[in-house]
């Protein structure tokens, strides 16, 4: 890495780019905010956990120095303080990864049962944020033995497609979120989709068969889930969202980074 010419120092979370910033390198500084880092994060009982106010806070400060800022859906850019330097971003999708396969075959891979309707819930199930028992609460309220829960937390990124290959329907049931990026990769797997209304989701799944946002009531995410199963079929997700192939974001990326190096040699 010696002696390699650096133009533009990119940071993705607060503190990578806080750390870019205050190398005092004199070169331009962008900050992509991933969403805790601007929202923070809450426990159990809904109170923010003291650490995620100092994320905040710094956060907000670090805005007034960076020369650039990226945030992944609108809700996070309402949250900005200095909007002037910021583009909303969302991450993109890699089409060859994601992308329709054949549900039998994902099953048998994953040795998972080819007789239930399965239920692909890709979070970590005892995090307060991600609200997994909303899902087993709504679940047990349908009393129906051929639906499954699939929770394979934690598992390698390789596995990531086959799972949602394998899936009925990806539920998210999450308290809040910036862009998930596993509703997007479901969605270039033109898998059914059931979210609670978060980050971008609504925006993301706009106009999409077979995917449906939902109240966090279980009984409302039940009623939601047994639509999804019952359209039965692939979703038109993937030509729903050609914007967010990750080639496309990445264009949208270099042309912030040239603005920013434009301004700054002005």
């Amino acid at each position: 890495m010696r002696g390699l010419q650096i133009d533009i120092i990119h940071g993705h979370y607060s503190y990578s780019a806080g750390i870019g910033w205050l190398a005092f390198s004199g070169k331009p500084v962008i900050v992509s905010f991933m969403g805790a880092d601007v929202y923070g994060s809450k426990g159990v009982k809904g109170n923010r956990y003291f650490k995620s106010l100092i994320d905040i806070y710094f956060a907000k400060i670090l805005q007034l120095f960076v020369d650039g800022i990226i945030v992944k859906s609108p809700n996070l850019y309402n949250d900005l303080i200095r909007k002037k330097k910021a583009m909303i971003i969302p991450n993109g999708v890699n089409f060859k990864i994601f992308k329709p396969r054949d549900k039998v075959e994902a099953r048998k891979e994953l040795n998972l049962p080819l007789n239930k309707k399965l239920i692909v819930f890709l979070g970590h199930p005892t995090y307060p944020r991600k609200n997994f028992k909303l899902l087993e609460e709504a679940v047990s309220n349908m009393f129906d033995p051929g639906i499954e829960i699939v929770n394979p937390y934690p598992t390698t990124p390789d596995k990531v497609p086959i799972y949602l290959n394998a899936a009925d329907v990806l539920v998210l049931t999450s308290e809040s979120e910036g862009s998930p990026n596993v509703i997007k990769e479901a969605m270039a797997s033109n898998v059914p989709i059931v979210s609670t209304d978060v980050g971008d989701v609504s925006e993301v799944i706009a106009g999409t068969s077979g995917c449906f946002i939902t109240s966090p009531v279980a009984s409302e995410v039940a009623s939601n889930i047994k639509k999804a199963l019952d359209f039965g079929k692939y979703t038109n997700g993937r030509e729903n969202i050609k914007h967010l192939e990750i080639s496309a974001i990445a264009r949208q990326i270099m042309g912030l980074y040239q603005h920013v190096l434009d301004k700054k040699r002005n």
